[in-house]
This record gives C-alpha cells, structure tokens and sequence, in this order.
C-alpha cells in the first residue's frame, strides 16, 4: 500500500504511483494526490478524473490536459509543438508545428529578426525545412524588409532562398535588386484641374465638364483629361494648352511621350496626338499632316463654345 512518508530531514514523500498503478486505484478520494513517477509529475484526482497539478503563475489560467508549451534546454520556446534546435546565437518560438520566429538572442544594435513558415534556423548556420514542403521567411533588420521564397525540399534539408522583394530607405526593390534608381517609393492615384489656354494670350473659360485624373506609380504618370463646352468668357491666343499637368516632365527624353486626343468641334486637317516636354506643367495638343512638319493646334482652331476636348497620356515624372 501506498504511504505518506515525513522525514524532518528531507521533507514529505507522497505516494509513489505509475501511471498503470493510479489508474488501478479504486474510488479514489476527491482531492488525493499522488507522484506519478511515469511521468514525473504531481497528479490531483477531481472527483472524476486524474489531472496534473502545476504550481499556480500569477496571470496565466491553464486548463491544459496536455503540454501546450515545451521549453527545450535552448531555451527556445515552441506552442503546441516541441521546437526544434535552433542556432546557439538566436532565440526561437516555434508555433504549432510550422510557424517559427527567430531573433539574435543577444540584445543591442544591429541584428535581425526572421518570421519564417515551415523553416527554422539550424545549428549548422543554415536555414533547415521543417517538413517536406515549400518554405518561405520575411527578414527584418537594420531598417530593411526582406521576402524569400524557397521550392518544396526535403524535412531538415538545407534551403536556398530566392529573394523576392526588399523594403529599404529607397522604396520596394524586386528580386536582389538593391540599386536606389531601381526603387519604387511612390503610388498615387488623383484628380487634377485641365485649363484650356492660349500661350500668347491665356483667355478665360468656362466649361459644362472640367474632369482630370491621374495614376503615380513610381515615376511613370498616366493622367487622362476632358473638357466639354468650353465657352470663352474672354478669348485666348496663340498655340492650345492644357494647363494644370499634377507632375512636372522629367527632362529625358525630349517629347517623348506622346498621347492621344479627341476633339468636338474643332478644325484640324491632320492626325491628333498630345504631348508634352521637358520642365513641361501642361500638354500641348498637335496635329500630323502627312508630307508637312506637325503642328501645334491654335486657339482659333476652337470652332465655338460647344467645342470638347479629351484625351490621355503617359509620361516620366521629374
């Protein structure tokens, strides 16, 4: 029989019981606890069933009837799961098999953090799969966003990451591009204000639609614009321009861009483009003749004020 022991000189013994031998015991008592020597635990019976008997953590209620969280003699840290042997240099928490996050264990400047999915950092100072299946990792350190990929290998096999996108000062840079012209640091969508203008004489106008939006992505703009009815409060001259452009032209490469155009009662003789150049903060709307040079469309060239103007071009912002 199963006894409680009191030595002054060593403490109490609670019985002694395996796993087989406490399930064997007959109705046992609410609130007896016994030492399950099978597993190495303290074990309370709760009036219904036997359960493990933890020393109580202030903030943290567990009704846990297994290990939720194992720490191993790394000390890394894995829930749900027993987590596998990471680096000397690097603390890890693994999460439910596949997830692990690791960090440099010393604390200070510099280092890195990884949150990588079906990988994990391995004594040998290579990344290792986990399981046999795709692997991918997002690295954080020293004010730089990395993203890796890696093909589907082989459970602890050591893995070759492709980078696929990187996040710095600069902006979004794809692949192991790292180069600051290369970078995308801007993306806008807008609306924007057309004039209709002369540019000898800028004229006044009024318009039933006055429309303009644009797309920013990087330095390339794409900016569509429409005026209808535009009536002349005091009329312009000179050459057409469209007054109002969101985004300075880059000065390369000179009238470069070219876009298209639509127009309602107005006279030409030729095909109709839009342009716009170099330090340019407004487009310019010409005709091509064939056999002749182009020509810049004139404000005389409005036949009346229900003349509409409309069109769209894309082109390097400065």
């Amino acid at each position: 029989m199963a006894t409680v022991k009191l030595d002054p000189a060593k403490g109490i013994q609670i019985p002694n019981l395996t796993t087989t031998e406490r399930n064997a015991i007959s109705s046992p008592e609410t609130g007896a606890i016994i030492w399950n020597t099978t597993t190495s635990e303290i074990n309370q019976y709760n009036g219904s069933a036997w359960e493990i008997t933890y020393t109580p953590v202030a903030g943290i209620t567990s009704s846990a009837d297994a290990t939720a969280i194992t720490i191993n003699s790394s000390e890394n840290v894995g829930i749900g799961v027993v987590p596998e042997v990471t680096h000397p240099t690097h603390d890890a928490l693994q999460v439910g098999g596949n997830g692990n996050w690791s960090s440099y264990g010393t604390q200070g400047a510099s280092g890195e953090m990884d949150f990588q999915h079906n990988a994990y950092y391995a004594p040998s100072g290579n990344d290792k799969y986990i399981s046999t299946d795709e692997a991918t990792k997002y690295r954080q350190g020293g004010g730089i966003h990395k993203f890796y990929t890696a093909p589907s290998g082989s459970a602890d096999a050591a893995i070759t990451w492709t980078q696929r996108a990187r996040i710095d000062s600069d902006g979004l840079k794809f692949n192991n591009d790292s180069a600051s012209d290369n970078a995308l640091d801007d993306y806008e969508e807008g609306t924007w204000t057309p004039v209709f203008s002369g540019s000898d004489t800028a004229g006044t106008y009024t318009y039933s639609q006055q429309h303009g939006n644009y797309i920013k992505i990087g330095k390339m703009v794409t900016i569509w614009f429409s005026l209808f009815n535009i009536s002349a409060s005091s009329s312009g001259a000179g050459n057409i321009r469209i007054l109002g452009v969101p985004f300075s032209v880059n000065s390369d490469p000179h009238r470069g861009c070219v876009g298209t155009l639509e127009l309602d009662d107005f006279t030409f003789s030729g095909s109709l483009s839009t342009t716009v150049e170099s330090g340019m903060t407004y487009i310019t709307p010409r005709q091509s003749i064939s056999g002749n040079n182009d020509s810049i469309l004139q404000v005389s060239n409005r036949s009346s004020n229900v003349s509409d103007l409309c069109g769209c071009i894309t082109y390097m912002a400065a």
